[in-house]
């Protein structure tokens, strides 16, 4: 048995109770699911700790630099990847 879980709150503009919505209760479980199997390991980028931080950038840069661009090019990729990575990216 799992021990990961997931919960979404979700409302309609009219009040409408999400009980009485099966499309909101689909929807709902949909991205809950989603971010369980995500497994992010951060709610907001502000949480994000330098230590976590600097070891993601290190595996990234790892990864860069086996492509054989410049030191400039590999620091463009890292930043762009993280900017894609699904658990709180730390940039703007």
């Amino acid at each position: 048995i799992g021990s990961i879980i997931g919960a979404v709150a979700l409302g309609t503009k009219d009040g409408t109770p999400l009980a009485e919505t099966a499309e909101l209760q689909a929807l709902a479980k949909q991205l809950a699911m989603h971010a369980v199997a995500a497994k992010p390991k951060f709610l907001l980028k502000e949480l994000v700790d330098a230590s976590s931080l600097d070891a993601e950038m290190d595996v990234l840069r790892a990864q860069a630099a086996s492509s054989g661009k410049p030191a400039n090019i590999i620091e463009k990729m890292v930043t762009g990847r993280l900017n894609k990575y699904p658990h709180a990216s730390p940039f703007p």
